[in-house]
């Protein structure tokens, strides 16, 4: 008596086939190497897609910070700066802003710095020396000071800065 199988066999054959397609060695066309192959491959395929969403945040967070650090804030007091001023922008936007966009990416961070009441931090990779300047006082130090405008729910702020 012989024995035929099952009758979908050949399918289910060729779907592992499929999937194993290019693989190296035995592994694309002997059946019982193809079928582990082809769970194994179907797994780090699972987990690729959930690393690329975390890849992709980190990504995100790296260039609003290096843009962040470009005016004077860190990341996590503009990310704090802008949430107190209810500004909902995700990472993948302030991201694109950041890159495209630096005028945009700059007034978000004036937003932030205001709503914190924080000042710009100093940069720690230039090293400040000492610098023989005569010790007059300015003749006018109205001329030392700038104005930022800020528009904040439709108001006009202004805030008033030494140089």
């Amino acid at each position: 008596m012989v024995r035929e199988g099952y009758p979908n066999r050949g399918t289910k054959r060729a779907k592992v086939f499929a999937i194993t397609k290019g693989f190296r060695g035995r592994a694309n066309n002997c059946y019982s190497l193809a079928v582990r192959a082809a769970q194994k491959a179907l797994q780090h395929a699972y987990k690729g897609r959930k690393q690329k969403k975390r890849d992709m945040r980190s990504m995100w967070i790296q260039r609003i910070n290096l843009g962040s650090r470009e005016h004077g804030m860190p990341y996590n007091y503009l990310m704090n700066g802008l949430a107190k001023s209810s500004i909902q922008l995700n990472r993948k936007v302030l991201s694109e802003i950041a890159v495209h966009e630096p005028r945009t990416f700059k007034a978000l961070v004036d937003i932030a710095q205001f709503s914190c009441g924080r000042q710009p931090m100093r940069s720690y990779h230039k090293r400040t020396t000492p610098q023989a300047t005569a010790s007059v006082p300015p003749q006018n130090p109205e001329l030392y000071k700038t104005r930022t405008v800020l528009a904040n729910d439709g108001k006009r702020l202004v805030k008033e800065t030494d140089v």
